[in-house]
Formats: structure tokens, C-alpha cells, sequence
């Protein structure tokens, strides 16, 4: 439907209302007191206002007996009706708002068989009428003062048999309370089927209208409560509802109908606030429609005035704010004049629905100013602001069925779109929750690895020096850290980033870098890192020393890190103009273009491939928030495998006499505590256990541990560990962490398995992984266990001893089944050695003379040709199914016998045999 056809409703509908309240003309005028209606047919011209010349009885009670008296009563003079008395005047005097008079009217008729009626609107504000010499109506009581008078406001219809043709309304009329006073509004006089059907037809299109409003208030009310973000509906809502409350106190009365009873104050009340408070409201609603258009001062100026009087007319009497009605009413049509130019600027603008809300905006004010008129002018032409009101409504539906129509079609519209992003959407969080889950294993890989080391150093010096009370009180709150510090840890790198640093502080750039580069280059001297630097003197920004430290910090952190062995860092700072340039570059391993714009995002980790560094992911992301905050800028080039630079741009700051320069800052850098592994040594009676751990720390403990009890070979990853594993004797165990640079534990767990000689060696996983996946992971692929971090060394140990112990049970076991076959082999054996000694010749040299002078049993002849072939003591173990002690218990006595403290010696006095 086009704006052009809703317009045409619009007219047609006002059309459709004017006609059913139509206004009668008036012909006939009272004159002089008499109205003679002998020429008027009420069948054919309808029903008459009592308009015209009254005869007036200032400050007379009169009644219709008192008109017939000799003495006639003394007329003050003809008074205008429907006219406020205040008008009349008195020897050239206006006569008082608040008194009391007596109105005269006679009509004449052509015809008195007919049944008459009148409809008496509001008469301020009581009164009692007679026709000819009955008393028909009273409204309120009349009285001479305010004690006496009672006011009431109701509109009345009465219908009676004229008893002649001359009819005579004698009506007393009383005000002390409400301004006006008197007869202000027409009296409609007619046949009584007549009259009665007018009045009945404006009372039930009254509550049509406003039962319509009513409606649309309480659909605007649904509205706002499943929309909330939108307060226009809420204030159009609200502003039905004022609308239909006052249309039902005033026009037709509608209300009196079934209230008649109803206490004439707080009927004022309502009448007044209905109109006052409508103010604010409407203010509200047109602001909300179209915010970018409306004055917040003028809208907070409407608001306020209108607040202001609905306030006065709750508090104070109907005297005090009636003498205010000018001032709201003012402020109505300033309002009103005010809107006109907002439609203008929105039409011009062309904001959606503009005209269609001027349309209807212009019929509500023109109803509203017809109102406005009739209250200062006193004429009862008729309450047309309901009216207006329906169609302002009507148009505002269609608005919102319009917006209505839109959103729909642009559902439908983004449906399709809306499917694909959900699905976007669902990928991108999938990659954001497998990143989140490696943040929390990489959190507890770089925790437990110390708390593991300072745990079992503590059981270590209560081993040495005994428990006492204080080490029992720490060992248990240990306990309680190792179970909170994960989240410790968490809510601290969180909170990391919500730092508030005070940048309105002066620091001397040059010397607190040159103080963390000291720093610096010892950790850079562990990992065989050159840094070169170059720091211009004197320079000066605005900015905390601990945000610039923590730039600093992570900057050579990373540079550290991501660099090799032997490689370099060079680090710049210097002056440019009005700025100050801060440059860490490196050798290290580089970034792509992907990860060169997500590096400052928070928890990203820049990774190689085969390469697993430590950290969460948040240093740069820190960087880049302290760099905003005092808007510098940071830039980064880099490219893969050739090193990265970061570029810290900031504003130079020039010194005062009055600047205070923060010199020195307290910092925070941990270094690097130097581990040293020490020698790998050798005993051949003792077991070999090769560990392969990236943490220098743990690794150092491990050994300082077990190198006691075993041969404690390691390695630093997996890749190493394949290397070192070649040229050392066979381990028995093997314990492997598995988060490591180049190769971690299960891939070399893989690698080895691939090697026949290897791949029966018990594996052991020692890592800061602890979920059951991981567990069932590990042992899945063959591990004999799966150690946690933080562990207990004692346990660990026992562990291996178990595992050995088994190994050797399991081959004395095999040794018993092949007793048998070992035997023969050995008779076999004596039975060669008596057939080589009968042809032995006498000398000592001789092989039988050799063993028999030295006492070798069978067995030691065994491990001793055995020995001679090259066989090391594991090998001779496998060989003849012994365990490897049982082997070297032998050789001890061996070397007893014969006097040797070495292998060399020995074979040296059988070589020949």
C-alpha cells in the first residue's frame, strides 16, 4: 500500500468522524430573554442550542414563584449564554468569578403535544432547574458561600411534557470553586427521542474511541515488554493510556454515566493531570523516534514544564492551578510549533516514515488546538482530541507494521548468510577452544616442572637434617599451593592485562635499558647468544617504569628464546625528531605473514613446526596494550628462518627544571640458574637409565637423585636421546618427559620402537600432563608408566627398582627352563677340556694346568670364554639367561682368583687359551 492510498484513509476516516459528530446551525437566537421557536419544527430542523440573551440575577437566588410576585425581582441586566459571567458587568464593573445568580429564559413553542428534552453540559459548578413551576434537576448544591455549596460536574439529560406553549427555565447557578462561573457551554434543546439519540450515539462512539485507544495502549505495552531496547513503544504506550483516561472524564462524560458520584476535585484532578503529564510524555516518545533530530534541551525544557505543572495540579487546590491553565496550555502549542519544525528537518532528511508521522501528527494538533480553544473561548463545540488521538494511532500502527514487514524480509533475507556464518562461526570457535585447552597444558607445564623441583628438594634436606614442627607446617601448605597455583596462575596472567599503570611519570629510557641489557646478556652468555646494542644517552619518555620494564622484558625474552645457538641480538635506542625509537632485533626463528598479524592477539604462540617453546601466549599482547595506552606505536618485521625486529615508536619528552625523572626501577628478571649437569659416570655393576629431559633443572635433579643407586645417562630431547642412546651401554629403563623441543616423548618413543635392539626397553613417561587421555595415550603406545608432575622422588625410585627386579626375575625364570640344555652343554664341555688336557703338554702355560692352578669352576670357564669373544656383562647375562648381577658376582671372584683388578689383566693370562 502506498503512502498516497494511507493518506486518502486518513481523510476519509477524519471525514467519516466529522460526520458523525456533526454540529447543528444555529437560526434562532433568545432575545431580551425570549426565544420564540414558533417557526421551528423540531421533526425537521433538528434540535436547537439555547443560545442568546438570558435574563441575569446577580447575587439572587430566585425561584418561579418569585417571578410571579407583584414585585418583580430586580434583573441585573441580560447575560450572554453559553459566556462565562466574569464577562457581565455591573455599573460598568465585571462582576466576580466566585459568587452565585439566577438564569431566566422563556421559549415559545408552535406545538406543546410533544415530549421535549434538554441536555444540560458542565454549569459551573451547580445548579437547579425548574421548567415553569416543577423542579426537574439539581446538579451539586447551590449555596451563597463556599460552606453551603456543594459542586459537582456531570452532564444531565431531562425530558418532560410542556403543559403550554410558553415554556420558563428558571435556573440558580452557584460557583466558589472552579473558574470559570456560570452557563459556559450550550444547552441542546429539542424532542425528547431526539435528543436522547444524540447523546446516546456521541457517548458510544466516545467509548469506541476510546476503548480503540485503550487497546493500542496495551498492544504498545506488549510491545515494549518483548522489545525493551525500544522506549518509544513504552512512551506511546503510556500516552494511550492518558489520552483515553481523559477523554473519558471530559467531552461526553462517559465516565458519569456509571459513576456519577464521583468527587468533582479529583475529577479536576484528573482532567488537569491527564493534560499536563500527556507533555513529558509525548516529549519523550517523539525523542526516542528520532534522537539524531530532537534538541536534548528542548525535549529536557518540555519535560520539565509539564513535570512542573502536573506537580502543582497533584498538590495544590483546583483554585490555584486553574489560574495556571494559560501556562501549560502555552506550553502545548509551543511544543506543537516546535514539532512542526522537527518534521520538517526529518522530512527533508528523509528519515523512514517521516511523512506518514507528519501526516498523522498534523491531525492530532490541529484536534488538540480545537480543545485548547473551546477551554479559553468556553465554546462546546464537541472533544476532538480522542479523535485525533485514533488517527495519530491508526498511522503509527502502520508505521510499526512497516518495520515490522522490513525486519522480516531481511530475516528472510540474511537466513541463508546467516547459516554460513554459524558455521564460520562454530570453526572458529572450535580453533579457539583447541587453543584455549593448550593455554591451561601449556599453564601446567611451566608450573609444575618448579613446584616439582622445590617439593622434592624440601624432602631432600628433611632426609638430611629430620622433620621439625615448622618444616611439617610448610610441607602441608605446599600441598594446598600444589592444588591452587594452577588458577593462581591463571587469574594472574588474566589480571596481567588489566594493569592501571601510571603513565604521568618521567623515566630516563637510556638507563634503565642499559641496566636490563646487563641482565640480559647473561642470560643471552648461557644460551651462547651474542646481543649488540646501541643506546643514544639522555633520553626521556612518559611513561610507568614497570610498563617500560615489562616491554623490555618480554621484547629480549622472546628475542632469546626464538634465537639459536650462536646466534645474535641487536638492540637500538635512538632519537628521531620529537620521537624516541626502541628496536630489538634477531637471528631467531622468524615469522610468517599469518603469524605476524595474529602475534599480538592474546594467548598465540609463535611455533616452527617441530619446535614447542614455553610461554602462554600473552607477552605481546601485554606489549601492545602498554604501547596504546601511551599512544606510541609498535611495528614488526620479520621473515621466516632469518629473524624478527620490533619497532616501539614512542614520543619524546623534553625536560623541565621541574620534571622529576624516575631513575631506577626495581626489576623483576629471574635469571637463569646455571645447571651443571656434570659427567656421565660408568660402574659396570650397576644398571644404566637414560633420561631425556628439556628442563635443565629437573634433569639435574633427576641425576643428582639416582646417579647413587645407577649409570645416569640423559639427553635434552628426543632427537638427542636417539643420538646418545647408540653410544652408551644398553639402558634398563628409560624415563622421557614428553612436552620437548625438535622431538618430544612420544615420538621418540616411536622412533625407538622402530629398532629392534631398543624396543623391549621399559619406558617411563614423567610429564606435567595429567589427564586420563594423555595417560591412556601413553601407555597405549607401550610405556610400562605414567608418572605425573609434581611426583615424589622416592616413589619414582622405587618404581625403578620394581621394574628391574622383575626384569631379573623374568630371566631366572628363563634360566630354570633351560637348565637342561645348559647342562649338556656344559658336560659337553668337560668332556672337551679332558680330551685338550691328555694332550696338553707339562707346562704351566697349558690351558688344563691354567684353570686347574686358579680353581675356575665350570661356570667362570664359561663367562671367561665368553669374555674373550668381546661380550660385554649385559651381553653375557643375555646370553647364558643369567641376570646381570649373577654376572658380575662372578667376575669379582674370577679376578679374586687370579689376582687381576680388570678385564685387560685378565684375558691378558688366558689369551693363549
Amino acid at each position: 500500500m502506498s503512502k498516497y492510498k494511507v493518506f486518502f484513509i486518513i481523510i476519509s476516516l477524519s471525514f467519516l468522524i466529522f460526520n458523525c459528530t456533526k454540529i447543528d446551525q444555529e437560526y434562532l437566537k433568545a432575545e431580551k430573554g425570549v426565544l420564540d421557536l414558533t417557526n421551528w419544527h423540531f421533526n425537521i430542523n433538528g434540535n436547537i442550542k439555547l443560545n442568546g440573551e438570558w435574563e441575569f440575577y446577580w447575587n439572587q437566588l430566585l425561584e418561579p414563584l418569585d417571578f410571579k410576585k407583584d414585585i418583580k425581582p430586580t434583573m441585573s441586566g441580560f447575560i450572554y449564554v453559553p459566556k462565562k459571567w466574569e464577562n457581565f458587568k455591573i455599573n460598568n464593573k465585571n462582576i466576580n468569578t466566585f459568587g452565585y445568580a439566577t438564569y431566566h429564559l422563556t421559549i415559545i413553542l408552535d406545538n406543546k403535544d410533544i415530549v421535549l428534552g434538554l441536555k444540560i453540559p458542565t454549569v459551573f459548578t451547580s445548579y437547579t432547574l425548574w421548567i415553569n413551576d416543577e423542579l426537574l434537576l439539581t446538579n451539586g448544591k447551590v449555596g451563597k458561600d463556599r460552606k453551603t455549596s456543594k459542586p459537582k460536574d456531570v452532564p444531565k439529560i431531562i425530558l418532560f411534557n410542556p403543559a403550554s406553549k410558553k415554556i420558563k427555565l428558571t435556573m440558580q447557578v452557584s460557583n466558589f470553586y472552579d473558574r470559570p462561573g456560570g452557563i459556559c457551554y450550550p444547552i441542546m434543546f429539542g424532542e425528547a427521542n431526539q435528543i436522547y439519540k444524540v447523546n446516546m450515539k456521541n457517548v458510544n462512539f466516545s467509548i469506541f474511541i476510546y476503548g480503540a485507544i485503550i487497546i493500542f495502549g496495551f498492544f504498545y505495552l506488549c510491545v515494549f515488554i518483548l522489545r525493551r531496547n525500544d522506549k518509544s513503544t513504552l512512551f506511546f504506550s503510556i500516552f494511550c493510556f492518558i489520552i483515553a483516561i481523559r477523554g473519558l472524564f471530559i467531552g461526553e462524560y462517559t465516565f458519569f454515566y456509571y459513576f456519577s458520584d464521583f468527587p468533582y476535585e479529583l475529577q479536576k484532578k484528573i482532567e488537569f493531570f491527564t493534560m499536563s503529564f500527556g507533555v513529558p510524555i509525548f516529549s519523550l516518545f517523539l525523542y526516542s523516534q528520532y534522537p539524531k533530530d530532537i534538541s536534548k534541551k528542548i525535549t529536557f525544557y518540555f519535560i520539565l514544564s509539564g513535570l512542573l505543572y502536573s506537580i502543582i495540579v497533584l498538590v495544590f487546590s483546583l483554585r490555584i492551578y486553574c489560574l495556571l491553565l494559560l501556562y501549560i496550555q502555552s506550553i502545548i502549542v509551543l511544543l506543537g510549533i516546535y514539532i512542526f519544525i522537527v518534521l520538517i528537518k526529518i522530512i527533508i532528511k528523509k528519515r523512514e516514515s517521516s511523512i506518514l508521522f507528519a501526516c498523522g501528527f498534523i491531525f492530532f494538533f490541529i484536534f488538540v488546538s480545537i480543545e485548547i480553544l473551546q477551554e479559553r473561548l468556553k465554546l462546546k463545540i464537541g472533544n476532538y482530541t480522542p479523535y485525533g488521538m485514533f488517527i495519530f494511532i491508526f498511522i503509527q500502527s502502520f508505521i510499526l507494521s512497516q518495520k515490522f514487514s522490513k525486519a522480516f524480509s531481511r530475516v528472510e533475507n540474511y537466513s541463508y548468510e546467516l547459516e554460513n556464518q554459524v558455521k564460520k562461526r562454530t570453526k572458529q570457535l572450535e580453533i579457539a577452544n583447541k587453543d584455549k585447552t593448550n593455554f591451561f597444558v601449556n599453564i601446567a607445564h611451566e608450573t609444575k616442572t618448579p613446584l616439582t623441583l622445590i617439593n622434592n628438594y624440601l624432602d631432600m634436606y628433611i632426609k638430611k637434617y629430620g622433620i621439625t614442627k615448622e618444616l611439617t607446617i610448610i610441607k602441608n601448605n605446599f600441598k594446598k599451593l600444589l592444588n591452587n597455583m594452577i588458577y593462581y596462575l591463571d587469574s594472574e596472567k588474566i589480571e596481567r592485562g588489566k594493569i592501571l599503570y601510571n603513565h604521568d611519570q618521567i623515566i630516563d629510557f637510556s638507563n634503565i635499558l642499559n641496566d636490563q641489557v646487563i641482565l640480559f646478556s647473561e642470560l643471552a652468555k648461557d644460551k651462547d647468544i651474542k646481543i649488540e646494542y646501541n643506546i643514544e644517552k639522555n633520553l626521556f619518555i612518559k611513561i610507568d617504569p614497570d610498563a617500560i620494564e615489562r616491554i623490555i622484558n618480554n621484547l629480549l625474552d622472546n628475542a632469546i628464546r626464538h634465537t639459536e645457538s650462536k646466534g645474535k641480538i641487536y638492540l637500538s635506542l635512538i632519537s628521531s625528531n620529537n620521537e624516541v625509537k626502541f628496536i630489538v632485533k634477531d637471528t631467531g626463528i622468524g615469522l610468517n605473514d599469518e603469524q605476524k598479524s595474529s602475534i599480538f592477539e592474546p594467548y598465540y604462540q609463535v611455533t616452527n613446526g617441530e619446535k614447542n617453546l614455553p610461554g602462554i601466549g600473552m607477552g605481546l599482547n601485554i606489549v601492545k596494550k602498554i604501547v596504546d595506552s601511551v599512544n606510541a606505536k609498535v611495528f614488526v618485521k620479520s621473515r621466516l628462518n632469518e629473524g624478527t625486529e620490533f619497532i616501539i615508536v614512542f614520543k619524546k619528552h623534553n625536560l623541565s627544571e621541574k620534571d622529576k625523572i624516575i631513575k631506577k626501577i626495581k626489576s623483576d628478571i629471574k635469571q637463569g640458574v646455571i645447571v651443571n649437569t656434570g659427567k656421565e659416570l660408568y660402574k659396570e655393576s650397576r644398571n644404566n637409565i637414560l633420561i631425556v629431559e628439556d628442563n635443565l633443572e629437573m634433569l639435574s635433579y633427576l641425576k643428582e637423585s639416582m646417579q647413587d643407586l645407577y649409570n645416569i645417562f640423559y639427553a635434552i630431547n628426543g632427537k638427542n636421546a636417539l643420538d646418545k642412546i647408540k653410544i652408551i651401554p644398553k639402558p634398563n629403563i628409560i624415563i622421557s618427559d614428553i612436552m620437548m623441543e625438535y622431538m618430544d616423548g612420544y615420538q621418540f618413543f616411536e622412533e625407538l620402537n622402530k629398532n629392534d635392539d631398543y624396543k623391549n626397553i621399559p619406558f617411563i613417561f614423567l610429564t606435567a600432563k595429567t589427564s586420563k587421555d594423555e595417560k591412556i595415550k601413553g601407555l597405549t603406545k607401550g610405556a610400562i608408566d605414567f608418572i605425573s608432575k609434581p611426583f615424589v622422588i622416592d616413589e619414582l625410585i622405587a618404581k625403578i627398582d620394581s621394574i628391574i627386579r622383575i626384569q631379573e626375575a623374568l630371566k631366572e625364570d628363563v634360566l630354570l627352563k633351560l637348565s637342561d640344555k645348559y647342562y649338556d652343554i656344559l658336560e659337553k664341555l668337560e668332556t672337551v677340556k679332558k680330551e685338550v688336557s691328555n694332550n696338553l703338554p707339562d707346562n704351566k702355560d697349558s690351558f688344563y694346568k691354567l684353570y686347574h692352578e686358579y680353581g675356575i669352576s665350570k661356570r667362570e670357564i664359561e663367562i671367561i670364554s665368553l669374555l674373550k669373544l668381546g661380550l660385554e656383562h649385559k651381553e653375557i647375562a643375555d646370553k647364558i639367561n643369567i641376570s646381570i648381577n649373577t654376572v658380575r658376582t662372578y667376575i669379582s671372584r674370577i679376578h679374586e682368583k687370579c689376582k687381576v683388578n680388570n678385564k685387560v689383566d685378565l684375558l691378558r693370562i688366558f689369551r693363549s687359551n
